[in-house]
């Protein structure tokens, strides 16, 4: 983990920076997964972390952000890949009931097949992008759909 992160003009002055405000030791993270820099104004960024695993494979994932000039941000997560009890992102929210949910295509790929958001009626949870993959050989690609029904395609 970095303790410290410079940001630079061309001239090499620093102009921004955050600095790990604890260095917790492995214990003190595994009883308060959490780190907190302080930015060159002296106010907190901190990130919070969900555990999960067993002793040997104990990993962190991201589970909050709290900044002091950006929203609030929650991720939640769900199992998938029950063999490997994998974690993959299912929604992200924010502050005014804005929420994002993926979909995805089976519970053993991290491949998403929808977003979700209430952009409808009184804010009612609609689709607003699906994704379908394609393969042919060596060439893949992806059409994107978005709500009003207009497709892009990457390749």
């Amino acid at each position: 983990m970095p303790i410290s992160i410079s940001y630079s003009n061309r001239e090499g002055v620093e102009i921004a920076g955050l600095h790990l405000k604890n260095n917790p030791n492995q214990y003190q993270f595994q009883h308060n997964p959490s780190l907190t820099y302080l930015t060159t104004t002296g106010e907190e960024l901190s990130y919070h972390f969900t555990l999960y695993g067993d002793k040997k494979t104990k990993r962190a994932i991201l589970s909050e952000v709290v900044s002091p000039h950006a929203p609030h941000i929650k991720y939640s997560y769900e199992t998938f890949n029950y063999k490997t009890k994998r974690q993959r992102i299912c929604k992200r929210e924010l502050p005014d009931q804005r929420v994002l949910k993926l979909r995805y295509v089976d519970e053993f790929t991290s491949k998403v097949q929808e977003l979700i958001s209430p952009s409808g009626k009184n804010n009612r949870m609609v689709t607003t992008h699906t994704f379908d993959r394609f393969k042919n050989g060596y060439d893949r690609s992806c059409k994107v759909k978005n709500a009003l029904g207009e497709i892009k395609t990457y390749h």
